[in-house]
C-alpha cells in the first residue's frame, strides 16, 4: 500500500506469482537458457566493444563514487596485483581452493589499518570479488561436460562457441575488468574509512551484487531481459549519484561541449537520426575517409536514466517512448520474431520498417561487410542465390535477414 493501492498491488503479486509458479512458462523461460546464454558469450565475451565500454563505465562509477581518489596509480596497482593473482596464477589458485597457505613478499607485507595484502586478498576472496565476469552469469550456465582430444580442439576452433579460445579469452579479460574496478573501489574506501566491511558494503552498492535477486527476478525477469540485474541497479544508483554528486555529472557535459567546439563541421541535431537523441551520441572532431562526420556512442552508466521517459504535456506519447525502450531491452529470442514478422518488418530501436521501401536491401552488418566484400568477386553466384547485391561501394542484403544477424550476432556490429 506504499506505493500501490490494494487492488492494483493485488494484481502485481498474483501475477508474478503466476509467472513464478506456471510449470509451462517456467520449462519455457528454462528452454531459452541455452541459446541466451550464448547469446550473452557473443554480446560479451567476443565483442572487443564491450570489453571497452565495461572498461570505462566501471571507472566511471568508481569516479563518481570516489572522485579523484579512486584514480591513484599506486591503489589501482595493487588491484590489478591482486586479480592477477586470482585469475592469472594457476598453483596460487589451486592453493586457495584447497584451503593452503601462499604468499609472497609483496602479499605479507603491511598494507592498511594493521592489515597485510593477504588479508585483504583472503577477505575479497571469500566474499566473491575475484568471480567471472559478473555480466554474463546473470543466468547461471548449466553443467558443462568437459571434452577431450580432437572434440576439445574443435570446439575451441569454433569462432561461435562459447568455449572457444576467442570466447574464453574475453572471458578472462572481461573478469579482469569487472574485478579490478571493485578491488581498486575498495582498496579507496578500506583505506578511507580503516573497516573492510563497511568498505565491502558500500563497493556492492555501486558495484552492484548480481546475486542479490529476488525469485521473481532470478526465475523469470532476468530471462526476459538478459541484463535485468545491472540495468535495476544501475537506474538506483544513478539515481541516488545524480542528487548527491550533481558537480561530476555537470563535468561530463563541459568534455562533451570541448570535443563538439572543435568538429570542423557542427551537424544540427535536426540532421541526426532520432536514436541518437536517446544514445547520447557525441560528435568528434575526426572525419571518415568519405567525408562523414564521426560520432561516438559513450553509453555511460547514467544514460540508462534516459529510458525513464516523463512528459506532463504528452503522457501518451512519453508511454510510448518508455514502452520502446523496454522492449529494446528484452531477449532477441522474444524479441525478433517481433520484429520480422511484420510483411516489412519492423526496427523497435529505430522505430522504423526494416524495409524502407520496395525492393530495399539493407547493409551486411558490421565486420561482415569488408568480408563479405572481398569473397564476393570468387563466389558472385552464390551471393546472389543468397539475395546478396553489390553496387561498388556496399554489399546488400534482405533487410530482415541482416536484421537476424544483427540481433543473434552482436559482436559483428
Amino acid at each position: 500500500g506504499l506505493i500501490f493501492d490494494e487492488e492494483t498491488a493485488g494484481y502485481l503479486t498474483r501475477t508474478i506469482n503466476t509467472l513464478s509458479s506456471d510449470k509451462s512458462i517456467q520449462q519455457f523461460l528454462k528452454a531459452i537458457d541455452k541459446p541466451l546464454n550464448w547469446w550473452k558469450v557473443m554480446a560479451t565475451s567476443v565483442n572487443p566493444g564491450f570489453h571497452f565500454r565495461n572498461f570505462y563505465s566501471n571507472h566511471f562509477l568508481g569516479w563518481i563514487w570516489q572522485g579523484g581518489s579512486y584514480f591513484n596509480p599506486r591503489t589501482h596497482k595493487d588491484a590489478l596485483y591482486m586479480t592477477g593473482r586470482a585469475f592469472g596464477n594457476t598453483n596460487f589458485r589451486k592453493y586457495k581452493v584447497l584451503g593452503g597457505s601462499f604468499t609472497d613478499a609483496k602479499m605479507a607485507g603491511k598494507y592498511a589499518h594493521g592489515k597485510s595484502m593477504q588479508d585483504v586478498f583472503d577477505f575479497l576472496w571469500d566474499r566473491g570479488a575475484f568471480r567471472k565476469q559478473f555480466r554474463l552469469r546473470d543466468i547461471d550456465p548449466e553443467e558443462v561436460v568437459i571434452s577431450v582430444g580432437a572434440k576439445r580442439l574443435a570446439k575451441r576452433l569454433n569462432i561461435l562457441g562459447q568455449e572457444s579460445y576467442l570466447a574464453k579469452s574475453g572471458e578472462w579479460l572481461g573478469s579482469v575488468i569487472e574485478s579490478e574496478a571493485r578491488v581498486a573501489g575498495f582498496l579507496t574506501e578500506f583505506r578511507k574509512t580503516g573497516s573492510m566491511e563497511m568498505a565491502w558494503r558500500k563497493t556492492q552498492e555501486v558495484f552492484i551484487n548480481y546475486q542479490n535477486l529476488t525469485p521473481f527476478e532470478r526465475q523469470v525477469a532476468k530471462r526476459i531481459v538478459p541484463f535485468w540485474t545491472w540495468m535495476k541497479n544501475n537506474m538506483v544508483n544513478q539515481v541516488k549519484f545524480v542528487f548527491t554528486q550533481p558537480g561530476r555529472y555537470g563535468k561530463i557535459g563541459k568534455i562533451k561541449a570541448a570535443l563538439e567546439n572543435v568538429v570542423d563541421v557542427d551537424v544540427p541535431e535536426y540532421l541526426q537520426p532520432a536514436y541518437f537523441k536517446d544514445l547520447g551520441m557525441w560528435q568528434l572532431p575526426i572525419t571518415l575517409p568519405d567525408g562523414r562526420p564521426l560520432f561516438f556512442n559513450p553509453n555511460f552508466p547514467f544514460q540508462d536514466l534516459n529510458r525513464i521517459k516523463i512528459d506532463p504535456r504528452h503522457p501518451r506519447k512519453a508511454m510510448a517512448e518508455m514502452t520502446r525502450e523496454v522492449a529494446t531491452s528484452i531477449s532477441p529470442f522474444l524479441k525478433l520474431p517481433i520484429e520480422l514478422i511484420p510483411e516489412r518488418g519492423y526496427d523497435i530501436f529505430r522505430a522504423k520498417p526494416l524495409e524502407r521501401y520496395p525492393g530495399f536491401k539493407a547493409p551486411i552488418p558490421g565486420i561482415l561487410q569488408p568480408i563479405v566484400k572481398w569473397m564476393y568477386p570468387l563466389f558472385p553466384e552464390t551471393a546472389e542465390r543468397l539475395g546478396m547485391e553489390y553496387d561498388g561501394g556496399i554489399i546488400r542484403m534482405d533487410p530482415k535477414a541482416a536484421k537476424a544477424m544483427e540481433e543473434l550476432v552482436p559482436a559483428i556490429n
